[in-house]
């Protein structure tokens, strides 16, 4: 296979929805795109065709993030099939409801698995292959609060947000570390109301929808700014300050 020769981003979760569109937006910006997926083949490989179709070159990386040795693979099979990879972006998630009583080890172990063990390997990885560049976390805006409906999902990304922290430190000067906090950016699956949005709309101080696009002008910022590292952007309409 013919390495990319420009830079590259890898982004997790890729396939489909957000990370979909994270992957597409960073292709408009001129990135080559490391893919990854886990099950989701045929909408890695219609996403694929997308980024091809505006003239960049994608690479599909397939790996189950629970697999501790298909994890400990991934960025190797990355450095082997693309080259100059300045972006990580964490992106990868699972989000099942489950209070506190209702949440079972293994629940916790997936959650965990995927929101901080996928991203500490890869980040780790990537600044032993990359060396430098740049890694951003996708968390959520409720790591401002103590909702417990999703307890084993909420308990993952406040600590994917401390693990943000912890990493720029000990990655600087040359991989700055940052996140982003999204609030409702796009339509959930599973048994939601078909005007989720427009509702979550009206909850929040901005009174507007989330959008893809906002997330994409947060990794603009994020990118282009070389004093910011261990931050979190809000893009979230406000949601996080009631």
């Amino acid at each position: 296979m013919n390495k990319i020769t420009e830079r590259s981003a890898i982004v997790t979760g890729a396939a489909k929805r957000i990370g979909r569109a994270l992957a597409l937006g960073l292709a408009e910006r001129g990135f080559d795109i490391g893919l990854h997926y886990s099950s989701s083949h045929q909408e890695a490989l219609e996403t694929q065709k997308e980024i091809e179709k505006l003239g960049r070159k994608c690479v599909l990386l397939k790996c189950d993030l629970t697999n501790r040795k298909e994890l400990l693979g991934l960025m190797e099979q990355a450095g082997q099939k693309m080259q100059n990879i300045r972006l990580l972006v964490n992106n990868a998630s699972m989000f099942e409801p489950a209070s506190f009583l209702q949440t079972n080890l293994d629940l916790l172990e997936r959650n965990f698995a995927i929101h901080v063990q996928a991203p500490f390997v890869l980040t780790s990885e990537f600044a032993k292959i990359c060396k430098k560049g740049n890694i951003i976390n996708i968390v959520d805006t409720m790591i401002t609060k103590t909702d417990t409906d999703y307890f084993a999902y909420l308990l993952s990304k406040k600590t994917l947000y401390e693990l943000t922290k912890l990493a720029a430190k000990a990655l600087a000067p040359n991989i700055r570390v940052n996140a982003i906090a999204p609030g409702s950016t796009a339509q959930p699956v599973g048994k939601f109301d078909s005007n989720y949005m427009q509702i979550r709309a009206k909850q929040v101080p901005l009174q507007m929808p989330g959008h893809p696009d906002y997330l994409l002008q947060g990794i603009d910022y994020l990118l282009a700014n070389p004093f910011v590292t261990g931050e979190c952007l809000f893009i979230d309409g406000g949601a996080h300050l009631s």
